[in-house]
């Protein structure tokens, strides 16, 4: 029996897996990001490499019972990370094979079960990826908090907090956010947002994506404001879908969906399958860090 790893690092944790050539899961690790533009590349490799060794020991093999490696992770995505990924894996897996890729790439993989079709991932950020008639991965938006990620968990939350300021001082239209928000947040009122947002070092990213159930809850009261951020946010997610799908030459039907805002109903998800005229939302077969496992195996076999 043959012996395979996968390794997914995207988003707020990382997640390692063993499968065997039947595809079947030996044991499965959760441990702490380990996102290098977060931590830096010696700490992210230091805690690869320990939930790599966790995950041996659950499953009481030797390094060298493994064949292959699949690795993806947030933070590590281009092709000049590919040789620290190798690295970082041939620490503690050194005879095995190494697959290094995009946290991206591995969730669209996992995804559809192969490297096919397309992937839009809608939770505090934004990407879509999808592979083309040449077997390339094309990949839009992923831009980030500051200058992209529109349609996504952060960018509604955002928007609705700049909403509440406009409505506040009275440059833009009245809204039930004003004080849902700050309510929400155990806040005595809008101003107290300032000290909020600005507590710390770094912008509360996770916590302004948060805000996505009182925005989602004020447009099913019928507050214009919070619909009109809905609607923009569908939008957003369909035009970068159909962009994607265009340049590929795929139809929405390889289309999968992932991300906390998108993989189940809610205003935002429903109005993204109209746009896109899907008549449910698109789930996907596995989760990343399978895909990881399932790009190890398939670098195994015979002509690869």
């Amino acid at each position: 029996m043959r012996y395979y790893m996968g390794i997914d690092g995207g988003g707020s944790g990382m997640r390692v897996v063993i499968i065997n050539s039947e595809h079947e899961i030996i044991t499965r690790v959760e441990a702490e990001s380990a996102n290098p533009s977060g931590i830096g590349l010696d700490e992210a490799a230091k805690r690869i490499q320990a939930a790599m060794n966790d995950a041996l020991r659950q499953a009481s093999l030797h390094p060298n019972a493994i064949a292959a490696v699949g690795i993806g992770i947030a933070g590590a995505s281009e092709e000049h990370s590919k040789g620290w990924l190798q690295s970082t894996t041939k620490g503690v897996l050194s005879a095995a094979k190494v697959v290094p890729s995009s946290d991206v790439e591995v969730a669209l993989v996992g995804a559809h079960g192969g490297r096919i079709g397309a992937l839009l991932i809608a939770g505090t950020g934004s990407v879509i990826a999808g592979i083309d008639g040449e077997d390339q991965l094309v990949r839009y938006g992923g831009w980030g908090y500051v200058f992209g990620d529109e349609g996504s968990g952060y960018w509604i939350g955002r928007q609705a907090l700049t909403t509440v300021a406009q409505a506040y001082d009275h440059q833009g239209p009245s809204t039930i956010l004003v004080t849902r928000i700050p309510s929400h947040l155990g806040l005595k009122g809008a101003r107290e947002l300032i000290n909020w947002v600005y507590r710390g070092e770094k912008v509360p990213v996770q916590d302004i994506a948060a805000l996505v159930p009182v925005v989602l809850m004020a447009a099913g009261d019928g507050d214009g404001v919070a619909r009109q951020i809905v609607e923009m946010a569908a939008h957003y997610l369909a035009h970068l879908s159909t962009t994607l799908l265009h340049r590929t030459g795929l139809t929405p039907a390889y289309l999968k969906f992932a991300g906390s805002l998108i993989s189940t109903e809610n205003r935002v998800s429903n109005r993204l399958c109209e746009l896109l005229e899907l008549e449910k939302i698109p789930q996907a077969q596995n989760e990343p860090v399978i895909g990881a496992a399932l790009m190890a195996f398939n670098a195994d076999q015979p002509g690869s």
